[in-house]
């Protein structure tokens, strides 16, 4: 049977292929999922309210564009490139610890959104996305319109210069009490422990945080040149 002339869409195709359930147990502060006016449930926001947890809603994306073509799994195009995305809203969570995608998407359920939830690196930076500020390819929405509840404010999360200070002596302590030699065990750790904060600084500090381990390397080296091979005594 051939396919349809609108390049194959196969009829009633158009769920966005990111919802789908998340297939590992991931932490995180910061969450994102989106709610669909079609499939909202009366009263979303006061939902969001009544969770107490931080967060912002975004202005309605009813001007989106697929940047590509979109294809099933089994081959079929479900979305031409330049075909309008469904309106939709998103709503970034701030939690304050790190909580698994599980809790997220129960809350997504009963504001009836996405059975997606996804793992946000910066709260400052999809903050932006929410009006694609910083995306000027895409739709402009008018940052006004963000909505936040229970206390949200995106100035909470901007890092100040003694802030980064503070994270960058946590990170050196905890490198000692780890013992770790690799600075990509440090990514690793904070990456597994949801530490956005954390792995942003040592990510715009790599030459920094490179050269203490090179430091706690090259002192591994010259204690094991001093041990004394047969008595394993250091020597001098």
């Amino acid at each position: 049977m051939g396919k349809s002339q609108h390049g194959g869409k196969r009829p009633g195709a158009g769920r966005p292929t990111k919802e789908k359930a998340n297939s590992k147990v991931e932490k995180s502060r910061y969450w994102a999922f989106c709610v669909y006016p079609e499939s909202e449930v009366a009263g979303w926001r006061d939902i969001l309210r009544r969770n107490a947890v931080a967060c912002a809603i975004g202005p309605l994306h009813d001007r989106d564009v697929y940047e590509k073509d979109v294809f099933s799994e089994d081959g079929w195009l479900e979305h031409k490139k330049g075909d309008p995305v469904k309106p939709h809203f998103h709503i970034l969570m701030a939690y304050e610890g790190p909580t698994t995608s599980s809790n997220v998407l129960k809350l997504s359920e009963r504001c009836g959104g996405t059975k997606f939830a996804e793992k946000v690196s910066s709260c400052k930076g999809y903050y932006e996305y929410l009006s694609h500020k910083n995306e000027h390819d895409k739709a402009q929405y008018d940052e006004a319109d963000i909505v936040t509840l229970c206390g949200f404010n995106i100035a909470d999360y901007g890092l100040s210069t003694a802030e980064v200070d503070r994270i960058i002596e946590g990170l050196e302590v905890l490198i000692e009490e780890k013992g770790w030699r690799e600075y990509k065990s440090l990514m690793t750790y904070l990456r597994v422990n949801g530490m956005g904060p954390e792995r942003r600084v040592a990510r715009c500090q790599t030459f920094y945080f490179r050269e203490i381990f090179a430091g706690i390397r090259r002192e591994a080296e010259q204690v094991t040149q001093r041990v004394n091979p047969v008595t394993g005594e250091v020597m001098g």
